[in-house]
């Protein structure tokens, strides 16, 4: 009996922009997962880009999203000076709206539904999502100080429960539901564990690890930690493993069971298990791509494109494999 499903093969599916019916023989024992009900993969389709109305000075360093609102960190140089911001994006027109403003070198921003996390050198700050308030500050400022400081904030992951901090020397996790104004420069630490030092530009969790991209002097690793059926590092574990990675590697995102790395000039990667690129997009309705950040939501990919100063945009369309 033949059987009439989407391709899905790696290349086709990463590499096409449209979707070709292929009639297959023998289904069952090439794919079985193909012939279940609902069972969805998906490919990358160029959209609309967004021409986002950003000053000549401004530059986009950081990028996150909830329920499909982009938040933009952003850098603005004047003169020899240079301040940060966090911009609001309208994904329809391109405008932007300052939403806090006078914060200190931004080198990454989380968004859950109650804040807007922002890391600022010893401290991280939470921002009320809708008055864009400072609510709370995590840390207190003082990096000696084992129980409540930190040094250097550099990395920000949020799980459904959870806050990950990496700074210079540590990864903490913090209760989201100690997040809380009476908690300022107090909020205590779930968890917290040593790692090697380095800056560190990102940190996700994915199939069930949690991997950070670290420089050390150039050299470029991506370390790895297995986490515990509950989801965490166990305190004294420094790394599981690592991989050896290109220099021009600079943020990680884990999106439906798959790794993306921005690629700067080259581009976004996909990776493959042992953080090889396993496939790249080099260009976006003919721009070049030269990726920084970026971000995925529920149907779309969002990336900041240091080349000419959008938003390119990718729409997440599913391929749904069903048994006829």
């Amino acid at each position: 009996m033949k059987k009439i499903i989407i391709s899905f093969l790696t290349l086709a599916v990463m590499g096409c922009t449209k979707v070709n019916e292929e009639i297959v023989e023998n289904i069952i024992e090439k794919y079985p997962k193909a012939v279940e009900e609902n069972s969805v993969s998906y490919y990358l389709e160029e959209d609309k880009p967004i021409l986002a109305l950003k000053k000549s000075d401004e530059r986009f360093i950081a990028i996150s999203q909830y329920d499909n609102s982009i938040f933009l960190g952003v850098e603005t140089t004047t003169e020899d000076k240079k301040s940060y911001s966090i911009q609001k994006l309208d994904t329809q027109n391109g405008n932007l709206t300052q939403i806090i403003a006078d914060l200190s070198h931004i080198k990454d921003i989380a968004i859950s539904d109650k804040f807007i996390f922002v890391t600022q050198n010893k401290t991280v700050r939470a921002y009320n999502k809708n008055t864009y308030e400072l609510e709370v500050i995590i840390g207190n400022g003082n990096q000696n100080d084992q129980n409540f400081g930190m040094f250097n904030t550099q990395a920000l992951f949020l799980t459904n429960s959870h806050l990950l901090v990496r700074d210079e020397k540590r990864i903490r996790f913090f209760n989201l539901a100690d997040i809380i104004a009476s908690n300022t420069k107090k909020v205590p630490t779930f968890l917290k564990t040593e790692v090697y030092s380095g800056n560190v530009s990102s940190i996700t969790i994915h199939n069930n690890k949690l991997f950070m991209l670290r420089d050390l002097n150039g050299n470029k690793t991506i370390d790895f930690f297995d986490l515990n059926e509950k989801g965490f590092i166990s305190e004294n574990q420094l790394r599981t493993n690592f991989f050896s990675v290109a220099s021009y590697q600079e943020q990680l995102f884990s999106f439906r069971n798959h790794l993306y790395s921005s690629l700067k000039e080259k581009g976004l990667g996909k990776l493959d298990e042992k953080a090889n690129i396993e496939y790249q997009y080099k260009s976006h309705n003919n721009n070049p791509l030269q990726v920084q950040r970026f971000v995925f939501t529920q149907d779309k990919l969002y990336i900041t494109n240091q080349n000419g100063g959008e938003i390119s945009v990718f729409k997440v369309k599913d391929i749904v494999y069903r048994k006829y």
